[in-house]
């Protein structure tokens, strides 16, 4: 009896310790399988990490790039901008050089004399406006016509005061600009200078001579244009013409007469 106690003591034993075996190789087992999850898991992340920050370099890049085209389209246009705003500033300049030169010309030649007496025109900022509206099958025709001074003083008058001194008189162009509105619609805007009628008026009589704001004669239906008279003539003097010159709709403008006044 004492050796079957005995006996069925060993194995109880002997079970034990294989239960402790078993108990701890599968905490080795579990605790490698997490280790290997942790890993891929950490390697996964890492790839991911990788892959956001590629993604976000290849944005930033894009961006860049984005940025860097739209930072050269927008130097190009202001150069553009610049370039025509110096070359506009260019001009201007140019043509008030060459006024001032001409002007400097003048005087140069007119004060070499002592006794000449040189007078300035006043400037002159009135603006002539006139309208007339007007229907020619079915259209309805508007004009506006305004003359105003270009203040240049770059017409010099010779003459004799009251003392028979020798006088000098500067005076001012003028221009007119005329503008044509076809049933409400702006078709043309025309500048009448002068300087159009170079090829028509002897040049010496011209350059002492100012163009004043003109008269609307009537509107040639055949023709479809304007009929506007100017007169053309030297400041405090009898000696002018006048010039009766056509202007279309679409703004073509021609000389039809030059006509020396009635007296």
């Amino acid at each position: 009896m004492t050796h079957l106690v005995a006996i069925f003591a060993t194995i109880i034993r002997n079970f034990l310790i294989y239960l402790c075996y078993c108990a701890f190789f599968a905490h080795i087992f579990v605790a490698c399988k997490n280790k290997n999850d942790k890993e891929n898991i950490t390697n996964n992340q890492n790839e991911l990490s990788v892959a956001n920050n590629a993604g976000k370099k290849n944005n930033v890049a894009q961006n860049d790039n984005v940025k860097l085209v739209s930072e050269k389209s927008e130097t190009n246009k202001t150069e553009k901008n610049t370039e025509k705003e110096n070359k506009k500033s260019k001009e201007t300049i140019e043509n008030k050089t060459s006024k001032l030169s001409k002007t400097q010309e003048l005087l140069a030649k007119f004060s070499k004399d002592k006794d000449t007496k040189i007078q300035y025109a006043p400037l002159d900022n009135q603006i002539i406006s006139s309208d007339t509206l007007f229907k020619v099958k079915n259209n309805l025709y508007e004009l506006n016509y305004a003359t105003s001074c270009v203040n240049d003083s770059l017409i010099a008058q010779e003459m004799s005061d009251i003392q028979q001194r020798k006088l000098v008189i500067f005076s001012h162009n003028y221009q007119t600009d005329i503008a044509f509105k076809v049933n409400g619609q702006s078709t043309t805007k025309k500048t009448i200078k002068k300087d159009l009628f170079l090829n028509k008026i002897e040049r010496d009589f011209l350059e002492k001579s100012i163009i004043k704001h003109p008269q609307f004669v009537r509107f040639d239906e055949a023709k479809n244009e304007a009929i506007f008279e100017f007169i053309i003539g030297v400041p405090n003097t009898d000696w002018l013409v006048i010039a009766a010159v056509n202007l279309s709709p679409q703004g073509n403008f021609r000389i039809i007469d030059i006509m020396m006044p009635e007296m």
